[in-house]
Parts: C-alpha cells; structure tokens; sequence
C-alpha cells in the first residue's frame, strides 16, 4: 500500500529534526522547505549547520549534504532573475553577486541542500522524525533586520 501524503506539509514550512534522528547532518537540524510534492519529491534547507571549507579556509553555511560545491542563495527580493517565492518575503535563486551589490538585499548564503524522493518526507514526518514547526518568516532565515 503506497503511503499518502500528509497533508500539514508544505513548501515554506520550517521542519525541526526529533531526537530520533541523532547521527550525520540531519541530527538537530532546523530544515525550511524550499519545494515540496509528494509525487516529485521535496528540497529543503538547513538553516542551522556550518561546514569548514578546506579550499577557501572558511566556514560556510550547510544548506544539506548534496551539491555542496556553488554557493546558492535564499533572499528578500521579488524582481531578481532566476528566483522564486518559498514563502511571504522569502526567496530562492538568483546570483549571489548581484544581489550583493543591491542596498535592500537580506541574503542567507549556503552550500548544498536537502533532496528526498517522492512521499519519502511524508512518511519521515509520519514516522516522527521530523516536526512541523510551522510557516517561516523572513526573521527565521535573516534574522531581526529583515
């Protein structure tokens, strides 16, 4: 029997890891949801993870484990080439440069992100190990200023 979807998930969402998930980069990990279906899959973000960059000595923000290798972008700005609306004020895509070089731009920058197959989120959440914390606000991914 296929699993259905559940129906609280959605893309804008922050999902917060449970304590059953204790091991790897998932473990306390506070994920926003940039995509979501349960028949294609979903994408999400970890908010809350840095990794040490041997090449360029830096700490970089974590988005997930795949494709860690370009930097990729969530933003305030609606008219910005190759993005679109995660949720309220909250944007995806675009390039980093550019909107580095625009005044009114909050920018949270990180490396990678988070893939799982179709229904497979449904059923971690089914499964308690992740929580639906609720709808993110721009505050929850750049902070106070935005």
């Amino acid at each position: 029997m296929e699993p259905h979807p559940t129906h609280e998930l959605r893309q804008g969402l922050i999902l917060t890891a449970s304590d059953a998930i204790s091991e790897g980069v998932f473990a306390g990990a506070k994920v926003l949801l940039v995509k979501y279906s349960p028949s294609e899959g979903s994408i999400g973000v970890i908010l809350n993870r840095t990794f040490s960059d041997p090449s360029s000595r830096q700490l970089r923000r974590c988005g997930g484990p795949l494709s860690q290798e370009a930097p990729r972008v969530l933003h305030n700005l609606p008219n910005t080439a190759g993005c679109y609306q995660v949720t309220e004020g909250v944007y995806i895509g675009g390039e980093v440069q550019d909107l580095e070089e625009r005044e009114q731009a909050r920018m949270f920058v990180f490396y990678g992100y988070c893939l799982w197959r179709a229904k497979q989120l449904d059923g971690e959440v089914r499964s308690d190990l992740w929580r639906v914390e609720g709808p993110a606000e721009p505050t929850h991914i750049f902070g106070r200023n935005s």
